[in-house]
């Protein structure tokens, strides 16, 4: 049976940020996830009402200087917005995903173990 400092249930935010701050330290660390690395703020929560926030805001702003100037306000594509915010969570997704396999070679790194739906059929 494998010996560990630190067993990080759940790769969220929090236990994300636990596992790598152990891993600082120098602690042998598993990580056990059921779902996606990041939890429900990544895949589908906080991120992505961000971004449309940040969005939307950033799209009056702009509209209403360009009435200010008198100058003709274009058609917003509604599609071409929730493609924008699909590729910044695929992008966050993504990012927290490579620093994880940039982790492996860290010898205090013992991995992420998946729940049992989620492990490839051997």
């Amino acid at each position: 049976m494998d010996k560990y400092d630190l067993v990080v249930i759940g790769a969220g935010p929090s236990g994300y940020a636990a596992a790598m701050r152990s891993l600082d330290f120098k602690k042998k660390t598993l990580i056990i996830e059921r779902n996606q690395v990041g939890g429900a703020g990544v895949t589908n929560g906080a991120l992505s009402s961000k971004t449309w926030w940040e969005l939307s805001r950033e799209t009056a702003s702009f509209r209403k200087n360009l009435k200010r100037f008198d100058i003709k306000v274009p058609r917003i594509n509604y599609r071409e917005i929730q493609e924008e915010v699909r590729r910044a969570v695929l992008e966050r997704k993504t990012m927290l995903e490579e620093h994880l396999m940039l982790m492996e070679s860290t010898p205090e790194y013992a991995g992420l173990l998946l729940s049992e739906e989620e492990r490839p059929a051997c």
